[in-house]
């Protein structure tokens, strides 16, 4: 139930999508790139040779929280959904008990914790510079932001398992791995969960970048700190992408002989893209119709609550020690100056 509880098991959840969104944006960073991960080391080791059930639960973190993410607005609750679902493909990967099983599980950590925490950054960097955070209230950003817009395209096309891309290696890995293990069923749901992941992606973009702004928005200028942390997080994603060799020959275990590039990898990963635009542009109206839906509100509501206050709380806290050390620091400052 602990490992649960900090993996995202569906109903064991409802604290994630609320406590990623409300901190300040470079705690969301951090909490997105090692928190659930490091339960997700610790589910390997208390299920060395795979557990059916575990199997069965990712793949439903992983059509679930995909499903969820394609109707958020808020930026920052999308990709904490997608949190849910990616891994949900490491649980799988875990649950099915093979060696290229686990080594696909831990590839995609380390491509998950460098994209999901690229993601994260640039939705900061949007909230940072403009004060929105709702995808409704966006457009027109690519001209205003262009680094932030190439950032975006690098990690939306990683965890997108777009070719060339680190989770193009990382999730064809745990798909084979799931291929190979004969589970078709899981199978399905993995490259279902992709189409929803290039879904929400090109939503997140289209939004945010693409189309017109509604109305002027003033965005404000990138520090060079921003600007460099970006960069620096975009890299490994490509690097990765390009030489999959090196990144899968950093892991023990044996990825079983898992060639990415081989035609039939290509096509299955075209193919999930090329659904996944598809179904942006069959959808994109009723989409921008819908309302925020929290399914979570309705299964779940008393772990809702308790999630909802549970942060709340932690953020007045938060905000209280940020005063005080302000007051703090200040009264320090006018002490040396006199």
């Amino acid at each position: 139930v602990g490992v649960g509880i900090n993996l995202g098991f569906v109903g064991l959840h409802a604290w994630l999508p609320d406590t990623y969104a409300r901190p300040h944006v470079a705690a969301s960073v951090v909490l997105a790139a090692f928190t659930t991960k490091v339960a997700v080391y610790t589910l390997a080791r208390l299920v060395p040779d795979g557990n059916v059930l575990v199997a069965w639960m990712g793949g439903a973190m992983v059509l679930y929280g995909v499903t969820q993410a394609v109707l958020q607005t808020d930026m920052r609750r999308l990709l904490s959904y997608h949190i849910i679902s990616q891994v949900g493909y490491m649980t799988v990967a875990i649950g099915i008990g093979t060696a290229a099983g686990v080594t696909g599980a831990f590839a995609h950590l380390t491509a998950n914790v460098l994209y999901k925490g690229l993601l994260f950054m640039v939705a900061g960097a949007i909230i940072v510079r403009t004060g929105e955070a709702s995808l409704k209230r966006l457009g027109g950003l690519a001209p205003a932001m262009p680094l932030t817009f190439v950032a975006f395209l690098v990690a939306a096309l990683a965890i997108a398992g777009a070719p060339g891309f680190s989770g193009f290696v990382s999730k064809g890995l745990v798909t084979k791995a799931v291929e190979n293990a004969g589970g078709e069923l899981l199978w399905w749901a993995l490259v279902v969960g992709g189409v929803g992941t290039v879904l929400s992606f090109v939503k997140f973009g289209y939004y945010a970048f693409v189309r017109p702004a509604s109305e002027p928005r003033r965005v404000a200028p990138a520090s060079p700190a921003l600007s460099l942390s970006l960069v620096v997080v975009a890299v490994p994603s490509v690097v990765f992408g390009v030489f999959p060799a090196t990144f899968l020959g950093a892991f023990a275990g044996d990825p079983g002989g898992f060639d990415p590039y081989a035609a039939s990898e290509l096509t299955k990963a075209v193919v999930v893209v090329a659904v996944g635009i598809v179904a942006f542009a069959v959808l994109r109206r009723p989409l921008g119709r819908v309302p925020v839906v929290d399914i979570d509100r309705v299964l779940h509501p008393f772990a809702a609550r308790v999630a909802t206050g549970t942060s709340a709380f932690a953020v007045r806290v938060g905000v209280k020690v940020a005063l005080a050390r302000s007051r703090v620091v200040d009264r320090l400052r006018s002490g040396v100056g006199r």
